[in-house]
């Protein structure tokens, strides 16, 4: 028996399959020619994209450096913080330890202020046994606390002038709470020119400084106590300043009395020191230098009456060594040292 033919399989690439293929190549094709290019629009928002992308980054970046900047802040000022902190405990022990010395100090002052009021009761006490401060001195007031004194410079006070050095010494040691002095001639000059119109400290050292300088002054002499006495005045008098001046002289040679006083008062009253400007007048007795010894003793004392103060005339004085010169068979011929 023969067997039977079957019928041979169609391959795989049939017209059937190639028709579909065809189908969908056209049909993807068909579908590109109908999708719409947007290939402008997507470049554009793509720019759009990064400009926005570009200014988010641009403000990140100023949000870091703002950040940055308050944290470098943040630091310094922490850093400036620890160091006050630093100092304020520095400060706050030296403090103590200034408290600690001050509570010291206090414990001292009050050991002395007990100290002080016991010496102070004895100085009361030793007081209320002591007489009162003298108020006047050889008849002359000496209730002044700044003290001028008026030197007539001539010739024939030079021959005194150790004893004039030693009697205004005196003068102002007598005077017990000084606050200063000065030395001018009777022409106003001032023995320490740079002190011109200012007073003197009355301390020790400077009156050996006056002392010294005196020694070699030689300043101009009219023998008028006037012009010496104004300037003293002008220049150191002030109000509520208790004021003495001191004329030391043994010759007025002038003929005017009476216009002289007046013109002292004149110039006294000027100055509104007519209640308290005291004027004292201390006479040398100098018979073989000076012929008009009376004429100052008179002078000062109707000047002194007028205005509270003392004239006071002082003896004889005596002049300094003399020493000899012999010639050959001659008598020895005094002359005087310079």
């Amino acid at each position: 028996m023969r067997p039977v033919r079957r019928p041979e399989a169609p391959g795989a690439f049939s017209i059937s399959l190639l028709d579909a293929i065809a189908c969908a190549f056209g049909a993807v094709i068909l579908l590109v020619m109908l999708t719409p290019n947007r290939t402008e629009e997507e470049k554009a928002a793509a720019e759009q994209a990064i400009q926005a992308a570009a200014l988010e980054h641009g403000r990140m970046a100023e949000s870091i450096a703002a950040a940055a900047a308050r944290h470098r802040r943040q630091v310094a000022e922490m850093r400036r913080l620890h160091r006050q902190a630093l100092q304020a405990e520095q400060e706050s022990r030296r403090l103590m330890a200034v408290a600690d010395e001050q509570e010291a100090l206090r414990g001292r002052a009050e050991r002395l202020r007990e100290a002080l009021s016991r010496g102070r009761a004895l100085l009361t006490a030793a007081a209320e046994d002591q007489p009162p401060p003298p108020q006047e001195a050889a008849g002359i007031p000496v209730d002044s606390d700044h003290v001028a004194i008026v030197l007539d410079t001539s010739g024939s006070m030079m021959l005194l002038w150790r004893n004039v050095m030693t009697e205004m010494s005196n003068v102002l040691s007598q005077y017990p709470q000084l606050k200063g002095f000065q030395v001018l001639s009777d022409q106003g000059e001032y023995l320490h020119p740079k002190t011109r119109g200012r007073w003197i400290p009355d301390t020790p050292d400077n009156r050996r400084t006056a002392l010294r300088k005196m020694r070699s002054w030689r300043a101009y002499s009219a023998s008028n106590p006037a012009p010496g006495i104004l300037q003293a005045v002008r220049d150191l008098y002030a109000p509520g300043r208790r004021m003495a001046v001191f004329v030391f002289g043994d010759d007025y040679q002038g003929v005017e009395f009476d216009a002289l006083i007046d013109r002292v008062d004149r110039g006294v009253r000027r100055q509104g020191a007519a209640d308290e400007l005291r004027i004292h007048a201390v006479g040398f007795s100098n018979l073989d230098s000076a012929s008009h010894g009376a004429n100052f003793a008179m002078l000062m004392r109707a000047l002194t009456g007028r205005h509270g103060g003392a004239f006071l005339a002082l003896p004889e004085q005596r002049l300094p060594d003399r020493v000899s010169i012999r010639r050959s068979r001659g008598e020895p011929v005094p002359r005087p040292l310079d």
